[in-house]
């Protein structure tokens, strides 16, 4: 799970949302990189969409054009796709190499 933000002051620990009202996000590449975790439980709002929860964890990256596929339980999906409590959410931006 993501560790707390170092700039952030320190709170008490608080438990991790409920399988039933949260999905799990898994992150590669740069998003693994920025958000320090592989993987965190993220708590759903109403409406919540893939693209929704992207802008809502890496707002600076979804303000600036990372464009990302968006996969739920391993399949891939619109970034408008409704998400169901318990899924399990991926963000896949652009892969390089050579």
């Amino acid at each position: 799970m993501c560790p707390a933000s170092p700039a952030a002051p320190p709170a008490p620990p608080s438990p991790s949302p409920a399988p039933e009202t949260s999905v799990l996000v898994r992150h590669f590449a740069v998003l693994r990189e920025r958000r320090g975790c592989e993987e965190e439980a993220v708590a759903l709002r109403p409406g919540d969409t893939p693209a929704r929860v992207f802008a809502r964890l890496v707002p600076d990256l979804a303000a600036g054009g990372l464009r990302v596929m968006y996969a739920v339980d391993h399949a891939y999906v619109d970034p408008d796709a409704p998400l169901a409590p318990g899924a399990e959410l991926a963000f896949i931006p652009p892969l390089g190499g050579g």
